[in-house]
C-alpha cells in the first residue's frame, strides 16, 4: 500500500522544506507548492490525500487553495503566523471547510498528530474537523 501523499503549500521555502522533511521522515510522500496557482496545478497532476497550506502568500492565497482542494474533496489543514485582532483568517478557513487550523510557529508533534487525525477521518469535506 502506498503511503499518503501530502501537498505542502507555503511561499516560505524554509517552512516548506521543514514540513516536507518532517512529514517524509514520518512516512508520508511530501509534494510542495510555492503559491495557490502552483498548488492548483499540483492537485491536477497528482493524487493528493491531504493539503497543508499557509494563508498569506503572494498571488493566490491559502483560501484559494482551500477552495480548490475542497472542490476535489481533499481535506485541508490551514496555518498562519498572522495574529490580527480584526480578522482571523483561520476562522474564515474553518467556515470554508478546513479540516484543521494551526498557528506558526509549529509544534512538530502537533503537526504530525493533526495530519494523522485528518487522514484517519479521510478525505471529503463533510465538515468534520480534526483535533488540532
Amino acid at each position: 500500500m502506498q503511503p499518503p501523499t501530502l501537498l505542502i503549500v507555503d511561499d516560505d521555502v524554509a517552512i516548506r522544506d521543514l514540513l516536507a522533511v518532517m512529514l517524509a521522515r514520518a512516512g508520508y510522500v511530501a509534494l510542495c507548492a510555492s503559491d495557490g496557482l502552483d498548488a492548483a496545478e499540483q492537485l491536477r497532476r497528482h493524487r493528493v490525500d491531504l493539503v497543508l497550506t499557509d494563508v498569506y502568500m503572494p498571488g493566490e492565497d491559502g483560501l484559494y487553495v482551500l477552495r480548490a482542494a475542497s472542490d476535489l474533496r481533499i481535506g485541508v489543514v490551514v496555518f498562519t503566523a498572522e495574529r490580527d485582532a480584526e480578522y482571523d483568517p483561520l476562522r474564515s478557513a474553518e467556515r470554508l471547510g478546513a479540516k484543521a487550523v494551526l498557528r506558526k510557529p509549529f509544534d512538530p508533534q502537533l503537526v504530525l498528530n493533526t495530519v494523522r487525525d485528518c487522514l484517519a477521518l479521510s478525505g471529503g469535506t463533510d465538515g468534520t474537523v480534526c483535533a488540532a
